[in-house]
């Protein structure tokens, strides 16, 4: 073969490989048209997403958690034990006077059955300040509306929620049962309770619950002697000693009495009963304990029956 005939094949070779690669560049500019097609459409897309969302709903919190069943439960008991502390302290100062003489067994049923119906409804009221109780302010929890997580139920909503309460037994089981940890009271009026968004710091909220349990045996215990110096035992106790001559002659003049404490036994119209002081007479101080027995004739009414000076009351078996 001629050097002109290799010259002349390897040119035409050449011409089929430049005229292959026009064509492979115009394959770019018609896949670009369906690039832009489809972005096109995703402008489209959005518009739909949007109309579909309910205008009311609002995003839930991006952290949002709903609270354990050991907070719900600590949180319950945290509240019963502040509307025990509160109805006993409304219960010393609401004592008549000579309340002991009017004891019995009907009365004694009336007044527990009273005593819980004023816890009850303590615990009814008890999430009405920004829809936590003490105790979920304690563990950091809060109650939501179901349909708007940033938003607390009103307080109609509120109370007929805590009406539930009183299916205490049920309500517990209920909440261990439901996936989302409602009781019968969220499930009925679309309540969930979750943990706080904004929780005050543990240690603050630790130092409100300390105050506010000091502060209430604080105060039962300042005015547990109330109903004590209402009963007709203790004021017949008292005018008893104040007038014996034992006591004038060991002690002297009756200064001061302090720390009181009295003990009844009334049963089926019998009772019998101890008043013990510390008496701070002019010479000495000693305790001094009067024994009472409860007559019913002519008018029912305690009767001192012996006086002891420095001994310790007699157990009664």
């Amino acid at each position: 073969m001629s050097a002109k005939s290799k010259s002349s094949k390897r040119a035409s070779s050449t011409k089929s490989i430049s005229a292959k690669t026009p064509e492979t560049s115009l394959e770019s500019p018609e896949t670009s048209p369906d690039t832009t097609e489809v972005s096109s459409e995703s402008p489209e897309a959005s518009p739909d997403t949007t109309v579909e969302t309910p205008k009311n709903l609002k995003t839930p919190p991006a952290k949002l958690k709903l609270a354990s069943h050991g907070k719900r439960l600590f949180a319950l008991i945290i509240d019963f034990v502040i509307a025990v502390l509160l109805v006993n302290t409304f219960n010393h100062l609401a004592y008549a006077e000579h309340w002991d003489l009017n004891s019995t067994t009907s009365r004694f049923w009336e007044d527990v059955a009273l005593f819980y119906f004023m816890v009850f409804s303590i615990l009814l009221v008890k999430d009405l300040f920004r829809a936590a109780s003490p105790g979920k302010f304690v563990v950091g929890i809060t109650i939501r509306r179901v349909d708007d997580f940033n938003t607390a139920p009103p307080y109609g909503v509120l109370l007929l929620r805590n009406v539930m309460l009183i299916l205490l037994p049920l309500e517990g089981v209920i909440v261990f049962i439901d996936r989302y940890i409602r009781r019968l009271g969220d499930q009925w009026l679309g309540t969930v309770v979750i943990e706080h968004p904004n929780p005050m710091r543990f240690i603050h909220r630790l130092m409100g619950v300390n105050i506010l349990f000091f502060g209430s045996f604080f105060v039962a215990w300042f005015i547990q002697e109330i109903p004590m110096k209402r009963t007709a035992a203790y004021q017949t106790a008292l005018d008893y000693l104040q007038t014996d001559p034992e006591v004038a002659r060991h002690l002297g003049t009756i200064q001061e009495l302090e720390s009181p404490e009295m003990s009844l036994d009334v049963r089926d119209g019998q009772g019998t009963g101890f008043v013990r002081v510390q008496v701070v007479g002019s010479e000495d101080s000693e305790p001094v304990t009067v024994y009472l027995q409860l007559i019913t004739s002519p008018q029912k009414s305690w009767k001192p029956e012996r006086l002891t000076i420095g001994e310790e009351p007699e157990s009664k078996d």
